[in-house]
């Protein structure tokens, strides 16, 4: 008995960091803010002479496409010199569209993994407060753990991206992420969305997760000095 409790609390502690990281790359994905910023810091309407209008409009394309509400990115665009296009390119080794799916299944098992960590933290939470009588203040210190686990994963991924270089790591993750070469395109997709945002996407990521850890362990400790107040 002993032995699953201490693995049910192992599992509810290493599920804190993955619900902050999870949460933060769906908000991520569908946040018009951050695909404004890039297409505003990267000056991406003068590289690829969309207007700014036109490049929200695919931005909320994708936005829909990975949440399902359309069958397809593909929009079409109009230059500044006035020809109209297609935005993706699905040809010869452009396989923009397919790349693009092949990440929409990525953010899927995203949503998918935040979900289950969801419901395991719930139901643990819930057997634990029955089983132990209510026992909140064992259920924050182990809450709080997870948030420490979560400051030291993110500053280990930091100290990578440093010894290593982002760049690096961007490919080696594409490498073992998909299964085949479409990530590499000549089209608009790394135009509008080039490796210097994907690396602001990173750091963002790494600092909201780290914030929202830190934000939980300073309300569970006031709530533990408090606790401990009453009880002494």
């Amino acid at each position: 008995m002993k032995s699953i409790k201490k693995i049910g609390s192992i599992l509810f502690v290493l599920c804190i960091p993955v619900i902050l990281l999870t949460a933060t790359i769906k908000v991520e994905i569908n946040s018009m803010c951050l695909y404004s910023y890039g297409f505003d810091k990267y000056e991406v309407s003068e590289v690829t002479q969309f207007e700014k209008e036109q490049l929200k409009r695919a931005a909320q394309a994708l936005i829909d496409y990975f949440n399902y509400r359309i069958d397809t990115p593909q929009v079409t665009m109009e230059l500044k010199t006035g020809e109209t296009i297609l935005l993706y390119q699905e040809e010869g080794m452009n396989r923009e569209l397919t790349h693009l799916t092949d990440v929409r299944r990525l953010f899927t098992v995203n949503s998918f993994v935040l979900v289950i960590c969801l419901i395991y933290a719930i139901g643990y939470s819930i057997v634990y407060l029955v089983k132990w009588k209510f026992d909140w203040f064992c259920l924050l210190r182990y809450v709080k753990y997870g948030c420490i686990v979560t400051l030291i994963f993110t500053m280990a991924a930091a100290f990578s991206s440093v010894v290593f270089k982002f760049e690096q790591l961007f490919f080696s993750f594409h490498h073992v992420a998909f299964s085949n070469p479409w990530w590499v395109s000549s089209g608009y997709l790394p135009r509008l969305f080039p490796l210097s945002f994907w690396a602001d996407v990173v750091f963002f990521a790494g600092i909201a997760t780290c914030s929202a850890a830190v934000l939980i362990a300073v309300v569970i400790w006031y709530v533990s000095r408090i606790y401990l107040e009453k009880a002494s």
